[in-house]
């Protein structure tokens, strides 16, 4: 940042001409394109030797062609002194001019010479206020490059609290968050502590859901295998009792085929017996497997593990009396026989 530059007033420099240069070593070239007052020489250059009071006499003044005014506008006027000083120059200027053919020769280089003179002092005195112009700008560039750093320091420091400002409420923040977490008041500790909870009521539930059907399943598994035990159960004691009848019937065939070949009366009773016996063991094995099958048949009606059955057998009257005719046929006692039948 720079402050401003202000602006002088005009009047307190001297204006030189029009097509003025001047060079020095110190500030380089400088040129200002100006109107010339009238009636002075046009395009006239000046070097440091001319501007400098020591080195007057080894000035050089060279013509250089006038240009045109620009907009048709006056140069502005400098101090009132310098203005009158400028004016009786252009005076004498004029002077000389018109009285170049009538006066001699002498006259005219003195009025030249002091013309220039007059002209090589303006231009000296416009340079030395140049010159205090820069070394103002200078001092208020240095002052404004001191408040420039000033204000470049406090913004710093204004900045540096508001970070350091900003970094401790956002530790606050951050300490409060973790209260919070830790007291699970958090907005997004309990939306995720329920999202949790949710899911975990849900698998429990399905997992719940999948033990009730795995425990079903295998109790009908087990069911049905008990349920098969105990038709194979009731199949094999079928099958048991009609081998032991089976043998019982060969037996007895056996004992009647002894005593028929015994005599002749035994083979008419033993025909005889043979066929009660026959009549008697073929109700009681009708009867029996009918039982039998009424049982199997019961099996697959019934709900639940089914009830192992239970043979009621003969009566004992009736097994009383077979045993008593097998006995007689076995010791050939006719009488009783004859009662039993």
């Amino acid at each position: 940042m720079t402050a401003p530059m202000e602006e002088k007033d005009a009047s307190q420099y001297p204006k030189p001409s029009r097509g003025l240069h001047v060079k020095d070593e110190n500030y380089g070239s400088i040129s200002r394109q100006e109107n010339e007052p009238p009636g002075l020489s046009e395009g006239i250059t000046l070097t440091p030797q001319s501007l400098s009071p020591q080195m007057s006499s080894t000035h050089t003044v060279s013509q250089e062609p006038k240009e045109n005014m620009r907009n048709g506008t006056e140069a502005r006027s400098p101090s009132s002194d310098t203005r009158q000083e400028q004016l009786a120059v252009e005076n004498t200027v004029q002077e000389s001019n018109l009285s170049d053919d009538q006066g001699p020769s002498e006259e005219k280089d003195d009025m030249e010479a002091a013309a220039y003179e007059e002209l090589r002092l303006s231009a000296f005195k416009a340079l030395q206020c140049i010159e205090e112009d820069f070394a103002k700008l200078r001092e208020r560039y240095a002052l404004a490059m001191l408040n420039d750093l000033a204000i470049i320091q406090k913004i710093k420091y204004v900045l540096d609290s508001v970070f350091r400002r900003l970094y401790h409420e956002r530790l606050a923040e951050l300490d409060k968050e973790v209260q919070a977490i830790t007291s699970g008041k958090h907005p997004e500790y309990a939306t995720a502590h329920s999202e949790i909870e949710s899911r975990r009521r849900k698998l429990l539930k399905e997992a719940s859901k999948w033990r009730q059907h795995r425990e079903t399943d295998i109790g009908r598994q087990v069911e049905s295998s008990l349920r098969l035990a105990h038709v194979h159960f009731l199949a094999k004691r079928a099958e048991l009792r009609r081998s032991i009848i089976n043998n019982i019937t060969e037996k007895r065939r056996k004992l009647r085929d002894e005593m028929a070949c015994s005599d002749d009366l035994g083979e008419t009773l033993a025909t005889f017996i043979q066929l009660m016996i026959s009549m008697l063991t073929s109700s009681h094995i009708r009867e029996h497997n009918a039982k039998e099958n009424k049982e199997v048949v019961d099996i697959s009606l019934n709900i639940g593990f089914p009830i192992g059955a239970k043979p009621s057998g003969l009566e004992e009257a009736e097994t009383e009396s077979d045993v008593r005719m097998m006995h007689a046929v076995s010791t050939g006692d006719k009488r009783s026989i004859k009662y039993l039948l």
